[in-house]
């Protein structure tokens, strides 16, 4: 199979995969709960995760959920800890699914950026730590305001969102 220029990861409503076309690169697949791609189904997965193995997708483009993962998710971990465990419990197959899919990316010399907030415990999920020890591997913090990122809605819509997040 002939390769693409990116394959998104928890894409959401693909706006990456946009871009991209636009710019004429070749986009793949977003695998997403919108594209009827549930990563925490074993098929879904592992249909995913083919994909990957079969085609030479030069960047995969992850941004998994950070619900149970970010630093908002502290309080809430000490306030409602069965909540949050049945969260995380939820979110992990995703989790580990990404870091797979980064250490596939890794082993054909491909690429991979992942989104999440800063800090973020998704990457003490297996198997995250074996590949923030690959010496290829980087991580970038930014504010979200530095890229014009604005609110969309609510009482904080049209102001600068000032998060920190990694890449």
């Amino acid at each position: 199979p002939g390769g693409v220029d990116l394959a998104e990861v928890c894409g959401g409503a693909g706006r990456t995969s946009q871009v991209a076309i636009r710019r004429r690169l070749k986009a793949g697949p977003n695998f997403d709960l919108v594209t009827d791609c549930d990563l925490c189904d074993r098929d879904d997965a592992a249909k995913a995760y083919r994909y990957f193995q079969k085609h030479d997708v030069y960047c995969a483009v992850m941004a998994p959920i950070c619900g149970p993962y970010g630093a908002r998710s502290h309080l809430n971990w000490h306030m409602y800890p069965d909540t949050m465990a049945k969260k995380e419990k939820e979110a992990r197959p995703v989790a580990a699914f990404c870091g797979r899919v980064a250490l596939l990316q890794l082993s054909k010399n491909r690429h991979f950026i992942q989104e999440q907030p800063h800090p973020s415990s998704l990457y003490e999920v297996t198997p995250w730590p074996t590949v923030k020890k690959d010496p290829r591997v980087c991580r970038h913090i930014y504010h979200r305001c530095k890229c014009q990122l604005r609110g969309r809605e609510g009482d904080y819509r049209g102001l600068y969102i000032k998060i920190p997040s990694t890449m």
